[in-house]
């Protein structure tokens, strides 16, 4: 299946006529600007033009918020009328155990409790605005009642399944752990991973003509991003040809929705993580040079797949180590 063309968030700048706000959001196809209309019409009337919303930083970051629920229901190929409470519940899971761009740190609780409020209200906005019929907002509600508990971060917490198990099987990798050799990790230190990484290769913004990045862009996905090696295959070009990064703030980070290819049906999982700048920058410079001429020299059409093998037809195989 194409991967479609990633969302994203565009406000108004001058508002020419009394049906737009300055600053009102729109949830839009990030190349062709086609708007999604649902998700842009209940961000206009749950927010802009309501009393008690009147924050145009309020509203763009509830679209924020909203398109990444979106983009994770892409990831999942799953149309976000379709979705249901399990997905909703593994959504804020993902969150829950990831690193947040902006702060460095973990997600906290006020922070997942916005994300999942503003999911629900777009939910029950379309139940009663646009026809729809799933059983997020009707389930969550039903939930609460029956379970009476309180609308915060854990809101999906009595959905979730088989905790009981997975209580045991963390038990038993801590137990792995502890029986092991000598039950240590030693990370690298910053005076071994810079000689390490010199000898894998250049990085993509620094390589002279005739030297390979791709290996470079690989480990540096792995170690400075935390990917493993299935989840850097399932990454598309356009992931990082949407992204605009800074390069004046190296360091500063920012979120893409990641899949193994283990991701579908009842095993998927997807999860956010946070990439540097000065990765962004390299992996667009592998994407418009080393990758395009690997393509190229192996005389086949343009893929989606951002990670090619660098040498001739006989052996490129797209996606491989």
């Amino acid at each position: 299946m194409t991967s479609p063309e990633p969302l994203a968030v565009v406000t108004v700048k001058d508002a020419k006529d009394a049906v737009l706000k300055v600053g009102q959001p729109s949830i839009v196809r990030a190349q062709t600007r086609v708007i999604h209309e649902e998700a842009t019409a209940f961000l206009s009337d749950h927010f802009c033009h309501s009393a008690r919303r009147r924050s145009p930083e309020t509203w763009k970051s509830s679209a924020y918020l909203l398109c990444s629920w979106l983009e994770y229901l892409e990831l999942l190929e799953t149309d976000w009328q379709e979705a249901t409470i399990d997905d909703l519940v593994e959504f804020q899971d993902a969150f829950a155990s990831s690193i947040c761009a902006q702060t460095g740190q973990p997600y906290d609780v006020n922070s997942l409790a916005n994300r999942l409020n503003v999911v629900i209200a777009f939910y029950e906005y379309a139940a009663s605005h646009l026809d729809y019929r799933g059983d997020i907002a009707a389930g969550v509600a039903q939930r609460e009642v029956q379970q009476r508990r309180p609308v915060d971060a854990e809101r999906l917490a009595h959905t979730r399944k088989g905790r009981k198990a997975s209580q045991k099987s963390s038990e038993a990798r801590k137990a792995v752990v502890a029986g092991s050799s000598t039950g240590k990790i030693r990370p690298f230190s910053p005076s071994e991973l810079q000689p390490f990484l010199a000898s894998i290769g250049p990085r993509a913004s620094e390589r002279a003509e005739g030297q390979s990045s791709r290996n470079r862009t690989l480990v540096d996905l792995g170690w400075g991003v935390g990917l493993r090696l299935d989840e850097i295959h399932q990454l598309t070009k356009y992931q990082f040809l949407t992204l605009s990064p800074d390069m004046d703030k190296p360091a500063e980070c920012q979120t893409i929705f990641v899949r193994g290819k283990g991701s579908k049906g009842s095993g998927k999982r997807t999860r956010p993580v946070a990439v540097p700048n000065w990765l962004v920058i390299d992996i667009q410079a592998y994407i418009d040079t080393e990758r395009k001429a690997a393509l190229k020299a192996a005389g086949i059409s343009p893929r989606v797949t951002m990670v090619v093998a660098p040498i001739g037809p006989e052996l490129l195989q797209l996606g491989s180590p």
